[in-house]
């Protein structure tokens, strides 16, 4: 939609102004500088041209729509996946391993101590 619209106010406003645009090295501008080159930036398409540039537009937004319109269906009819963790344990399974895993106190050769798995 936004394709259309954009392409056909380009094309009226390419009909109604048809200005003259500058070159100015790389450079293209509205306003010359002191190396322009006068370029002629009219339309020369015909009606018929401009008629089946439209009609190419509104059709590949149609279709565009449409490809969108899909993804988005396919998208909603996915199912997610559920990770809880990376080992495959169902969560539930998971959680009660963890709560029955019990902590001991382990002694370091310095003396220190410290709280690690059984």
């Amino acid at each position: 939609m936004k394709t259309r619209v954009a392409l056909l106010l380009c094309l009226a406003a390419s009909a109604a102004n048809a200005q003259t645009v500058y070159r100015c090295g790389n450079a293209y501008s509205g306003a010359p500088c002191p190396q322009a080159t006068a370029l002629d930036a009219a339309d020369t398409r015909t009606e018929a041209q401009r008629a089946q540039a439209v009609r190419v537009a509104a059709d590949e937004a149609r279709r565009g729509s449409t490809m969108e319109r899909e993804r988005l269906a396919l998208l909603a009819a996915q199912k997610p996946t559920h990770a809880a963790s990376l080992s495959g344990v169902p969560l539930k399974q998971a959680t009660e391993r963890t709560r029955a895993k019990k902590l001991k106190w382990v002694k370091l050769p310095k003396g220190k101590a410290t709280v690690g798995p059984a």
